[in-house]
């Protein structure tokens, strides 16, 4: 079957067995993205299931991963192995079940968590999946969703039929996209014991921080101020009820992020979330926290990150990390309030383009323009 596929040089921690075990910035170089003939995915294991791919987004991790930095090094920070077939944040239907799948069946429209737990190691059997230790990462580390058939385990698998009771069968499979990344934004805030009371910053307004804003809307905070170098990305920001400005415009403004935040607040903030993934990013986030402030980091970075521990100590900040979205009903939690009407993602999906146009799709993607850019694979 045809697929989409990204090669890279292994350049770097030639130490190292498994090239996974180290982030792919230091140990991947050139990557070069292509259609390819792959092997169609088997059932191996009792609870795998194989769907047939509907929809499948960009994620900034795969725009990382197929852009190298200065050094020609890949600008993901995270584990990858490769060649390996994009794509984690995708729709589809399953066309083939284990003979231990009883919670699913051929047919049904489905989205899928990311992280590929063992469930067997010590995280695993206390619930930690997303940081199980010896997970893979769907599309990273073993094969994903841009192609016409991808495997999963099906206890990482969530129905989405009520989706399509709201928006429709070809919506549904659309909206459902956004799963994965606005599971992230959820798990991430829980882990961050987000407040009605708090006075709340949003830093990268991707699909990510989008959905931070739009669950903190329906969690019932008031008080939001989110940033971006994008003004499509704001604009978005402020239809779900963000005060949301452009970098530029604080800059012509002669003005900071920070005394945006006390000029809105009227005090820094309680609580920051740093969707973005880079340095610039960090920083800005770090320094809008108030006395006791929660800084929730989402964004994987493609370097080290230094910061003040000064600060940390005197102000008693917390600096809360979360990956990924499994074994906490992430999924779960997220469809139900898409289902109910509570949130709607739909006016995130900005891009749709064929699997025929899937380098123009990234191109897209890459150009920063409008918030998520999705493939259709097969429909």
């Amino acid at each position: 079957m045809r697929a989409l596929v990204l090669r890279a040089e292994r350049r770097g921690r030639l130490d190292l067995l498994d090239p996974a075990k180290a982030p792919a910035s230091t140990v991947w170089a050139h990557p070069v993205l292509g259609e390819d003939e792959v092997p169609e995915p088997q059932i191996e294991h009792p609870q795998d299931v194989i769907i047939r791919v509907a929809y499948c987004g960009i994620c900034g991790t795969d725009l990382h991963c197929s852009q190298p930095a200065a050094n020609g090094m890949v600008s993901f920070g995270g584990a990858a192995r490769f060649p390996v077939v994009l794509g984690h944040e995708f729709t589809g239907t399953i066309v083939r079940t284990g003979t231990a799948v009883t919670s699913l069946a051929v047919g049904d429209l489905v989205a899928a968590e990311s992280v590929s737990a063992c469930w067997e190691c010590t995280e695993c059997r206390a619930g930690h999946l997303n940081e199980c230790e010896r997970g893979e990462l769907l599309g990273l580390t073993v094969n994903g969703a841009m192609a016409p058939l991808v495997r999963v385990d099906a206890r990482h698998c969530y129905a989405i039929g009520r989706l399509a009771d709201r928006y429709g069968r070809d919506q549904a499979l659309r909206v459902g996209t956004l799963i994965e990344p606005l599971g992230v934004a959820h798990r991430g805030l829980t882990r961050a014991a987000l407040r009605t009371d708090d006075r709340l910053v949003v830093v990268g307004l991707g699909p990510i921080g989008l959905g931070v804003i739009q669950l903190a809307k329906a969690a019932g905070v008031a008080q939001i101020v989110a940033f971006d170098p994008l003004e499509s990305r704001v604009a978005l920001a402020r239809a779900a009820g963000a005060d949301a400005c452009t970098l530029a415009s604080m800059h012509e403004r002669n003005t900071s992020p920070t005394a945006v935040v006390i000029d809105r607040f009227g005090a820094r903030a309680s609580l920051v979330v740093e969707a973005a993934g880079t340095t610039d990013a960090f920083e800005l986030a770090f320094a809008a926290l108030g006395p006791r402030g929660r800084l929730l980091v989402l964004g994987r970075m493609p370097e080290r990150v230094p910061f003040d521990t000064n600060r940390l100590l005197s102000s008693a900040l917390t600096v809360i990390g979360s990956r990924g979205h499994a074994g906490a009903d992430a999924f779960g939690a997220v469809i139900n309030k898409i289902a109910d009407g509570v949130i709607d993602p739909s006016p995130l999906l900005t891009a749709c383009f064929d699997f025929a146009d899937a380098q123009a799709a990234f191109a897209h993607a890459r150009s920063g323009s409008g918030a998520k850019t999705i493939v259709r694979v097969e429909g």
